[in-house]
């Protein structure tokens, strides 16, 4: 059973992340430029504004974080509020942004861009930021980057196209962070709503996020659909493993998007909602950088 646990009220709620050491879920409000907070054990919210959008983060083993804004990728000190520029890649792409972003299990950070202008204009590109502060294209001409997962194993990569409606599926060597053999994993053209974040289970299925269809679905490994769960919302944006054993899933959703009927309609669009879904999920890897 879906509940609301968080009246976060998002414009556009990605990238969730579960810190185990704080007992906190952490996630982004993309248009606001917020980084957000909720504790689970006192309740308490907290929120850092960055000087521009933010598609996404991750968490650094060194401390801190690195953040994909629409100004380039950066590393961010929440305690001090030090924010340092390392890669802007796209910047004579002005209507280009970030969007979503994750680490492989070996540290390295992916992260995408999309035209937040004109919409599904394949403008958009794959990026890899590995330990050393290095930056690789991994993928062009995307329109909306979303869902990437790693099998348990690391041996499969998942990556969603959204307004392609697809999610792809790679061979992926853990050694040298490139994927490989891109195929199809699931075409979703005749599904209402797009692909959007994703996250792998403990059992090595993927459970996607579906932006406008209101719902959230596991995949087995085959592409298979195992399970198909609704949200009492339409804008379902992406979903993380968390709690004190991972056996919570937590789903962001937003307003993006709606119109003012849609808003009355839905009087819980843009809040965080959680689930008991039967499986235990992974952690998430920190950045190695």
């Amino acid at each position: 059973m879906v509940e609301r646990v968080i009246a976060a009220g998002n414009q556009l709620g990605e990238s969730p992340v579960w810190k185990a050491d704080e007992g906190a879920l952490y996630w982004v409000d993309i248009p606001k430029g917020l980084l957000i907070r909720h504790v689970f054990t006192t309740g308490a919210n907290s929120q850092w504004k960055l000087p521009a959008s933010i598609g996404s983060f991750a968490f650094r083993s060194k401390g801190g974080m690195v953040v994909a804004l629409k100004t380039g990728i950066y590393f961010f000190n929440p305690d001090s509020g030090d924010l340092r520029q390392i890669h802007n890649p796209e910047a004579e792409l002005t209507e280009n942004r970030f969007n979503e972003g994750k680490c492989d299990p070996r540290g390295r950070f992916f992260t995408g861009t999309m035209n937040e202008v004109t919409r599904g204009k394949p403008d958009g590109s794959l990026y890899r930021l590995d330990s050393q502060g290095e930056l690789n294209t991994i993928l062009q001409q995307i329109t909306v980057p979303n869902g990437l997962a790693w099998s348990p194993d690391g041996s499969t990569m998942y990556f969603a196209d959204t307004r392609r409606h697809v999610i792809f599926q790679f061979d992926y060597d853990t050694d040298d962070g490139i994927p490989s053999r891109q195929r199809t994993f699931v075409d979703l053209s005749s599904y209402e709503g797009l692909p959007d974040g994703a996250t792998v289970d403990a059992d090595g299925c993927l459970w996607s996020a579906m932006f406008s269809g209101g719902r959230i679905i596991r995949y087995t490994p085959k592409g298979k659909i195992d399970r198909v769960i609704g949200l009492p919302v339409t804008q379902v944006n992406s979903l993380a493993f968390g709690g004190s054993d991972l056996r919570t899933l937590f789903i962001v959703t937003s307003k993006h998007l709606l119109n003012e009927g849609g808003l009355a309609a839905q009087p819980l669009a843009g809040d965080v909602f959680a689930m008991d879904p039967g499986v235990a999920g992974m952690a998430e890897p920190s950045f190695a950088g």
